[in-house]
């Protein structure tokens, strides 16, 4: 538990103790406290105060710790869903961080942004990626989050939640944004930036370099990927240093896709990734939708 003392530390000035009550209140969870709080108007009032010297309000406390009924409470009193601390984290971005599902589900039904602050170099759906949540990739993909964001390469190195699943090798992550419509050849942002960067971000490179599994090359390939990107220096995956990995590549890339699975790519991508979650919907029989979600796969 937090105390009030350990809250009040923060606070340049001690007369400003009672202000951080609420904060107190939504990190520990205290819900009958933190509703006798909220019956105060200028508690209500002052609901998205900044606590230094993070800048946290209540609702970022209650999310990052994952108390739901205090999250919600506050929401209903008018809590700014997508409030920043002082490095433009919103309470999504840290309750997805800290792996509270529940609490990230309620913030997205209140309107969170799914795709975070812009001013933040990151994104929750990158955090989730890298971090091997494959839950919370799921969640924010339902509620619209972008799998490919041109202007936030993360931290000032080129990336994507795509790449960074498979450099920390996570494969649950990597299918499930494959699933939800992640673009395995950047066609989004190719118009977008320069071509240096989109050669330093091949996945069949990445792969290569850090020994994915088969199961890694498999997926790539069946959604779509192309297996023949160059990189920086003009060489096909297959050309670098050899591992199982790029002999996997080489022996896939003599073994043509079958036309269905060219039919099954081009359809997803006809509809686009806003629309994927509406396949279960359509007039088709339960083979054909089963094989359009990749039903099939047991990875």
């Amino acid at each position: 538990m937090v105390t009030l003392g350990e809250l009040s530390c923060f606070v340049a000035d001690p007369d400003e103790c009672d202000s951080i009550k609420l904060h107190q209140a939504a990190v520990n969870g205290n819900i009958v406290i933190l509703q006798e709080l909220l019956k105060d108007e200028e508690n209500v009032k002052n609901i998205d105060m900044r606590s230094p010297p993070f800048g946290t309000t209540p609702l970022r406390l209650a999310a990052t710790s994952g108390e739901v009924e205090c999250a919600k409470l506050l929401l209903d009193n008018g809590a700014d869903v997508n409030a920043t601390d002082f490095k433009a984290q919103t309470p999504l971005f840290l309750a997805i961080k800290n792996n509270q599902i529940e609490c990230a589900d309620l913030l997205l039904q209140y309107g969170a942004n799914p795709n975070g602050d812009d001013r933040n170099s990151t994104t929750p759906l990158y955090t989730a990626s890298q971090l091997g949540l494959a839950i919370a990739v799921e969640l924010l993909i339902k509620y619209g989050a972008l799998t490919e964001i041109n202007h936030r390469l993360v931290c000032g190195l080129p990336g994507s939640p795509l790449h960074i699943a498979i450099v920390y090798k996570h494969l649950s992550c990597f299918r499930t944004l494959l699933l939800g419509g992640a673009e395995p050849n950047m066609e989004n942002l190719r118009p977008m930036l320069p071509q240096a960067i989109i050669s330093r971000l091949s996945f069949p490179h990445t792969m290569t370099r850090h020994q994915c599994s088969k199961e890694f090359v498999y997926l790539f390939r069946i959604f779509g990927g192309n297996l023949w990107q160059r990189d920086g220096n003009n060489q096909l995956a297959t050309e670098l240093e050899n591992n199982e990995t790029n002999a996997y590549i080489a022996e896939l890339m003599s073994r043509p896709l079958s036309l269905t699975n060219h039919c099954r790519i081009a359809i997803r991508r006809f509809l686009t990734r806003q629309r994927l979650i509406f396949i279960p919907n359509l007039p088709l029989p339960s083979s054909l939708l089963a094989f359009l979600q990749y039903k099939e796969l047991k990875i």
